[in-house]
């Protein structure tokens, strides 16, 4: 836990939260905030040469299954990168097995993995499968999880994300 407190928004207001500003100092990780209202919320992240950004909508509940519909995952320089980053909101660890497959179907990599309590787990398609490839994946949870997939141009010019399907 790095930081725990309060904040109020104003009927029919907006507030933006910079973690950074919370705690004072650089970090990563993952959030949850609850309300007493309904609340819509996105995650901007912008890098700080204002040269690329990229955000996702946040997620009111997790789920067992997710889904990744599409990623592409190289070394090239002119090609993307990408990052299936998942949320672990219970107090237990999270059992995962993951599945890659290509545009094609084919079964690329099927393996399983664990998140902490309340942790964050980033996996890279390549770093699983050991090559390039473009395809998509589905995650099988014993916890309800969340997940985005953040893809990012090699040559850091240009990056998206999408909040991944349950």
């Amino acid at each position: 836990l790095l930081y725990q407190g309060t904040a109020t928004i104003p009927a029919h207001g907006v507030s933006t939260i910079r973690p950074r500003n919370l705690l004072g100092f650089d970090c990563a990780g993952s959030a949850a905030i609850v309300s007493d209202q309904l609340l819509a919320g996105t995650c901007q992240i912008t890098r700080n040469s204002n040269k690329m950004c990229m955000s996702y909508n946040a997620i009111d509940h997790g789920s067992n299954q997710l889904y990744y519909p599409d990623f592409t995952d190289t070394f090239n320089p002119d090609g993307w990168r990408s990052l299936f980053v998942l949320q672990n909101p219970s107090g237990f660890p999270a059992n995962l097995n993951i599945e890659i497959r290509s545009r094609a179907g084919d079964l690329l990599y099927q393996g399983t993995a664990t998140i902490p309590a309340h942790g964050v787990n980033t996996i890279r398609p390549r770093n699983l499968i050991g090559f390039d490839s473009a395809g998509s994946a589905s995650i099988i949870s014993d916890r309800l999880i969340i997940g985005t997939c953040q893809i990012n141009r090699n040559n850091n010019e240009m990056c998206m994300s999408y909040t991944a399907s349950d």
